[in-house]
This record gives C-alpha cells, sequence and structure tokens, in this order.
C-alpha cells in the first residue's frame, strides 16, 4: 500500500478493504470482480482475486493527478480510445477501467456496450453519448424478462399494432424497434423513413417522425391510425378484423350482407375481409376525409348544408345525413369495383340497375357447364363455332349481353374501338340502330375468332357465306367415320386408306372452296397449278383432282403421252371430273359429259342419287339466292343461283330420261 501516495485516510480506507476482501470465498471474490467488470475467469486463487480487487480499491482513493500520470504511462492507447467527442478528460471511473483492461484484459464499458449496440442493430456511433446507448440497452434487457402479455401491453401503450396471434419473439421485436425509435438521432430516424418511403413534408420533429413508423405497423393491416380519433378504435378495428379472419367464407358473405356491402357469387375470403375493414375504418372518420376518400375512389355524392348554421341541431343533423351520403358513395364505389373486375362498367349506363343485371347475368355464366353454354349460345342468335373453348364462349356471352344493355352512344363508341361501321342508320329508330350495331359487333366478334383459327371469313362471298361456312364445318366435326367417307366419295375420290383426320382436312378445304369468292378461289387455282377458267364449282372440282386423286397407271401415262395428252392425276372410275381441256375420255361407270358439269355445279361426284341433287339443290339455292344476299355480294349470288338453277333442272331431265330407258 502506497501510504506516501494515499495519505493516512487512503491508506487506511485499503486496509479495512483488505480486512472485508480476506474474509470473502472464492467464489464471493469473483462475483466482486464481475460487478467490477474485471476478468477473473482464468483465476482460481483466492490471494489473486483479492490482490486484484485491492489494486482496485488503491487506485480509487489515488490522487487524480497521480492516477492520470499512471494511465498515461501504462495504459495511454487504452485511455485515447475511451476519450469523448467532445475532447473533455476521462473521470477517475473511466481512468481506473483503463488501468485494469490494460493490466488484466478484457474490455472497457464503451467497448462492450458498442459489441451489444452492434448485436442490435443500433449505430453507437450516432448515438450522443454511452449513457444514452446504455440505457437503451437495459430498457431491451427489460424486454426479455416479459411474457408475452406484458409485451403486448407494452405494444398497446407505444401505439403499435400487434396481432393476437402474434408469438412472444414477434413482440418483443416491435417493442425493439420502437424503443430503438425514441433514442436514434433525428437525422438516422429520418433516413429510416426514408427508405420505408414513409411520405415526409418538410421538417419533422422527432415525434411526428416516430408517429409515422408507427403508423406503417397499421397501415401494413389495411387500418390508417393517424385518421381515426384515438388509438383505442385502432385497436377495436384491428380485434374486429382478427375475429372476421377467423370466420368462414360463407360468414363473412353473411357479415357484407348485413352491412350492404356488395360482394361477387364465389369471392376471395380477403377481399370480403378488405370491404369489411375498409367499411369499420369508414364510420369512424371525420366528414372531411370521407369527402377524401371519395374522391380517390371516383365516388359521387350529393353535398348537403345546414340552413342554419349557428342552430347547433339543424348543424347536427345536417352532418349526419352527410356522412349517411357519403358512407352511400363509398358503397357504391365498392360495388362499381365489384363490377368493374368482371367487366361492368356501371358509368356506362343510366341507370345502376341495368349494371346489376348484366353483373347477375355474367356470374350465371361462369356457373354453366358446357352443354348449357351452348344452348345460352343459341338462344343469344350466336353461330357456331368448331373448337371453341369454354372461357370463350363465356367471353362472347359477356360481350354480347353487354351490348344488348348498352345505350346507342355508347354503342357506337363500342363500334368505333373495335373497327365496326357505323354507317347505315338514317330513317331508323333509336332501337332499330341498336339492333344494327349489336349485330355488327357480333358478326365482328366471331369473324375475328373464327379467323385466328384459319377460317377465311373475309375471302368468302358475304358474311352470311362465312357463317354457313363454319356451321358446316361444325357439322363435319360431329359426323362419324363412315359419314365422312360417304360424303367424300360424292366427290368421286377413294376414302378407303384414308384416316379421319385427312378426311376432314380434304371435306374442309372443299367446303371452304366453295365459299370463296371467285377472285379468292382462282387464286387457290394459281397456287395449286390449275387452271382458272370455268365456273366456280369446275374450279373445286379441279383443285380436288388435282391435289387428291390418285396417279394414272404407267400404261395409261404412256398411251396418253402417245396421243398428246399431258399425264397427271386422274379421278378414279365412277367419280368423272368436270370437262377441261385435254381432260381424260370418261369411263363406262361415268355420267354423260353434258351433265358431269351440273353434278359439279351442285357439289356432289357424278355417281350422286337424285335424292342427293335434291338436297344440294335446296341448300345452294337457300345459299345463293338474291333476297339473302344484299348489297355487294348480290350479282354474284344471282350468278350463282342461275348457275345452280340450270345444272338441278339438267339432272332432273337426265334423271327422268334414265328411269324411262
Amino acid at each position: 500500500i502506497p501510504v506516501d501516495i494515499l495519505g493516512t485516510l487512503g491508506a487506511a480506507d485499503v486496509l479495512g478493504e483488505c480486512d472485508r476482501l480476506n474474509m470473502l470465498g472464492v467464489d464471493e471474490l469473483r462475483a466482486e470482480c464481475q460487478a467490477l467488470n474485471l476478468r477473473a475467469e482464468r483465476c482460481f486463487d483466492a490471494a489473486e482475486l483479492v490482490g486484484r480487487l485491492l489494486q482496485v480499491r488503491i487506485w480509487k482513493v489515488t490522487p487524480l493527478s497521480t492516477l492520470q500520470a499512471e494511465c498515461r504511462d501504462n495504459a495511454a492507447h487504452i485511455a485515447e480510445s475511451m476519450r469523448p467527442r467532445d475532447g473533455i478528460a476521462l473521470s477517475r471511473e473511466e481512468l481506473v477501467e483503463a488501468l485494469c483492461v490494460a493490466r488484466w484484459g478484457g474490455q472497457t464499458r464503451s467497448q462492450r456496450i458498442a459489441e451489444r449496440c452492434r448485436a442490435f442493430g443500433l449505430p453507437v456511433e450516432r448515438l450522443d453519448s454511452l449513457d444514452i446507448a446504455a440505457d437503451l440497452l437495459s430498457e431491451l434487457d427489460q424486454l426479455d424478462t416479459m411474457n408475452g402479455v406484458e409485451l403486448r401491453a407494452c405494444c398497446r401503450a407505444k401505439g403499435l399494432a400487434c396481432e393476437t396471434e402474434l408469438q412472444r419473439k414477434e413482440l418483443a421485436h416491435k417493442m425493439q424497434e420502437a424503443l430503438i425509435w425514441d433514442h436514434l438521432p433525428l437525422s438516422d430516424l429520418r433516413d429510416r423513413c426514408k427508405q420505408r418511403g414513409l411520405p415526409m413534408k418538410g421538417d419533422h420533429r422527432r415525434a411526428d417522425l416516430v408517429k409515422l413508423l408507427v403508423a406503417e405497423t397499421w397501415n401494413a393491416r389495411g387500418i390508417p391510425v393517424q385518421k381515426l380519433p384515438s388509438m383505442a378504435v385502432a385497436h377495436g378495428i384491428l380485434d374486429q378484423v382478427e375475429r372476421w379472419e377467423a370466420k368462414s367464407v360463407e360468414d363473412l358473405m353473411a357479415d357484407c350482407l348485413r352491412r350492404n356491402i356488395a360482394h361477387e357469387a364465389a369471392p376471395a375470403k380477403e377481399d370480403l375481409i378488405k370491404r369489411l375493414r375498409d367499411r369499420a375504418v369508414w364510420e369512424h372518420l371525420t366528414l372531411d376525409d370521407l369527402r377524401k376518400e371519395c374522391s380517390e375512389r371516383g365516388a359521387k355524392w350529393q353535398q348537403m348544408f345546414a340552413e342554419d348554421k349557428a342552430d347547433r341541431v339543424h348543424a347536427a343533423r345536417a352532418e349526419r345525413y352527410q356522412r349517411r351520403e357519403l358512407l352511400s358513395a363509398l358503397e357504391r364505389s365498392v360495388e362499381d369495383a365489384v363490377w368493374a373486375a368482371k367487366g361492368v362498367d356501371a358509368r356506362r349506363f343510366e341507370e345502376r340497375e341495368v349494371a346489376e343485371t348484366i353483373f347477375l347475368a355474367f356470374e350465371h355464366y361462369e356457373e354453366l357447364d358446357e352443354d348449357e353454354l351452348h344452348e345460352e349460345y343459341e338462344r343469344l342468335g350466336l353461330p357456331r363455332e368448331p373448337g371453341a373453348g369454354l372461357a370463350e364462349l363465356v367471353q362472347r356471352l359477356r360481350s354480347v349481353t353487354l351490348w344488348q344493355h348498352l345505350p346507342l352512344d355508347e354503342l357506337m363508341i363500342e363500334c368505333k374501338a373495335k373497327g365496326e361501321p357505323t354507317s347505315g342508320l338514317v330513317r331508323k329508330d333509336v332501337e332499330e340502330q341498336r339492333q344494327i350495331l349489336i349485330d355488327r359487333l357480333a358478326v365482328g366478334m366471331c369473324v375475328q375468332a373464327w379467323e385466328r383459327k384459319g377460317i377465311p371469313i373475309r375471302r368468302c362471298i358475304d358474311v352470311q357465306t362465312g357463317i354457313e361456312l363454319v356451321d358446316q364445318l361444325c357439322a363435319m366435326e360431329e359426323m362419324s367415320d363412315g359419314e365422312l367417307k360417304v360424303e367424300y366419295a360424292k366427290l368421286g375420290l377413294p376414302a378407303a386408306e384414308l384416316k379421319r383426320s385427312e378426311l376432314l382436312d380434304r371435306l374442309k378445304a372443299v367446303v371452304t372452296w366453295n365459299s370463296l369468292e371467285l377472285v379468292e378461289l382462282r387464286k387457290e387455282c394459281y397456287k395449286y397449278g390449275v387452271s382458272p377458267l370455268g365456273d366456280p364449282s369446275i374450279l373445286v372440282y379441279r383443285l380436288a383432282e388435282q391435289r387428291w386423286a390418285p396417279p394414272l397407271p404407267a400404261e395409261d401415262t404412256a398411251d396418253g403421252q402417245a396421243h398428246g395428252r399431258q399425264a397427271g392425276p386422274r379421278l378414279p372410275p365412277g367419280g368423272a371430273p368436270p370437262p377441261r381441256d385435254g381432260g381424260n375420255r370418261p369411263t363406262a361407270n361415268s355420267a354423260p359429259a353434258h351433265v358431269a358439269p351440273c353434278f359439279a355445279a351442285l357439289g356432289l361426284g357424278s355417281g350422286a342419287e337424285p335424292e342427293d341433287v335434291r338436297k344440294a339443290y335446296r341448300r345452294l339455292a337457300l345459299q345463293h339466292h338474291p333476297d339473302k344476299n344484299i348489297g355487294g355480294a348480290q350479282k354474284e349470288a344471282e350468278r350463282r343461283f342461275k348457275v345452280v338453277k340450270e345444272a338441278y333442272e339438267k339432272l332432273c331431265e337426265h334423271f327422268r330420261l334414265k328411269g324411262a330407258t
């Protein structure tokens, strides 16, 4: 004991401490060292522990100037690292701590605090002082001693949104964040708000920034706590939301019905909860906030004012009426959003009941099976289509139903948007104009879909012919293999070795050729190297012969070359083609040369029976009748009708003479 340095009183103090320490056991001495943050984990000798504790006591009673000198000599580097940023000299406790670390190792208080702050993600170098960091760490340590109920109460006291299902660990994390916000420097707090995208306008005080961060925990649950009158209201809404989350979809739909909230036939649970939550929030908003909410949602409402603002009774009544009107407007906006999700824009109709009718029809279509969809499709007068999927049928039914309820001006806009003409409506009443536009939209919709599937509607004689072509293609899809072979045999071509897919492709090609305009049919002839001269029916048979007739036998080929004829494909016996230059002579089983073109004109093979001729004539006469083809296609229809009629009359005469023979 340096009596000359400590003096009599200091030395007496050290002696008294020495006597006390000598009376303690090893565990008690170790606890004393731990309380003073001295390293003693590898020290098992009581004398050594007493020596360390006694040395600390000596330093504590040593004069400050002497202690500073000893620190400069033995712990200068440690003392320098502990020096505050403001340059203030170290206190006696800090000097003793530096000497302890220099002699026996370990960490200084600042190092221990910095290490713990880094573990919590705290920028200790940005805090104003170590004391603030130490206080914060002390508060964080207290969280470890709390149970879930206590942590939830602390979260509520801080104004945080804490759900019932949150576990203790999650609650502790929320509280840690809130405590850190209270101790962060203002600049760091502002940076955290910017990183989270919170709305910051101008300079904010610490309390304002903390409120923004607290409000973010509520916004994550869709509750605008800053617009609510109190935190108690916010917690009440949160509790209600949690009760809704525990309910089934059916119960939620019943809750929506009681609160006049619109919903779909098969809504998602999340959507129902969101609508119920929004409705609960609206009930607690001020009139100004309700007006802002209506403006953001595009909802229209009627403004109401008190006749006498000085009269509190009248003012309160006007406020109640205004609140009721604003809530109704918001409920209508929810209904509009539900309808819009199904493709129904309520703004396009003069009455909301019409939009609701369309919405219910759309939902009805989604519940139908395939057969019921086809029935509804035909009931609306839409033509059949091969290979149309359920989703496509539903979409078309929706479109036609929507068009049937649109007013005339909206139909005009719809036609312009889809590139359909709006002319030719002069001297017609409004309903007739609407029906014409609806028909144009429906036909245009079908035409676009057919063209996407490879059906050349725009190359046909007219739209009606194109629709009949689609009907024929649908009928072919439904035919059996035997029926397909019979139809193919009428072309005078053998079908014995063909698969169903090949038969379908060939028959579809023939039907498509029969529906093409003459110019388009001649393009097909050029494409396959066939002469484009002659009637359309003859051109169709030339195309069929060129593409699918079997080649001539070798001896017939040589014989044909000897007589100056060109070798090439031909039709088999029993199916004579229409006559053309350089064609083969008819066989014994072929029809006479003067009636073969007549069979071709009706789209039949030369071996067709009278009943087949009557059916073909009836179909083609109906298709090409001038009364059914109005406009630019009427002239071509008259020509084809005349050809069909003349061919039918010649064939009737042919069968009459054949029967007489």
